[in-house]
């Protein structure tokens, strides 16, 4: 919000040379309100994890902060969302730059969503959680599941890395068969793990 994240324009402006276009749709400037709002891949994964909560979003200000002062005036329950999802965007940007590959779409919603959920669930509603017995501290132990039906569907997984500690996450699959959800399920937790 205070303009001080190293988007190209920052860094060009300080003397960096590089590309200056935006490493998620590599069409625009990538400055942070482009990066964070108006980027295409950053829309869909607004409008997705926004579907998922059915919250309302429209962007027509100018700023991050316009933007993020509109979304707490609407959104009183998911303050800290917009939070979760840019830092998701900074981290898929930074993977595509450092790491020279295109990250699926899915899982960086998945991982805002679950980083989300384990926010809002230890925030909200402190509960405790149940782990299984079998836990000890040198294993960890995942749970995945996925289905379909007529076409659309849905995965999830569970990794506990410790009593304490877990991840979850979860999406919907649009077009896919049983298998795929299964194994982009599977692929999911692996990919935690």
């Amino acid at each position: 919000m205070n303009r001080r994240v190293l988007t190209w324009d920052v860094l060009c402006r300080h003397g960096w040379i590089g590309p200056g276009y935006c490493s998620l749709c590599k069409r625009d400037e990538e400055t942070a309100i482009h990066l964070f709002i108006q980027c295409t891949f950053t829309n869909q994964l607004w409008q997705s994890i926004c579907n998922v909560y059915n919250l309302q979003w429209t962007w027509e200000q100018s700023s991050l902060h316009e933007c993020y002062t509109q979304w707490i005036s609407k959104h009183k329950m998911h303050p800290a969302l917009p939070l979760f999802i840019c830092w998701g965007v900074w981290l898929h940007r930074n993977r595509c730059i450092f790491e020279g590959k295109a990250i699926n779409p899915y899982f960086t919603g998945m991982n805002i969503m679950a980083l989300y959920k384990e926010y809002w669930t230890t925030q909200r509603v402190k509960l405790k959680r149940q782990v299984t017995p079998f836990i000890c501290d040198h294993m960890m132990v995942g749970i995945f599941d996925g289905a379909a039906l007529d076409g659309n569907g849905g995965c999830g997984f569970i990794l506990y890395i410790s009593e304490e500690h877990l991840y979850r996450g979860w999406t919907s699959l649009k077009a896919c068969t049983n298998n795929m959800a299964e194994i982009t399920a599977l692929w999911s937790l692996l990919y935690w793990a």
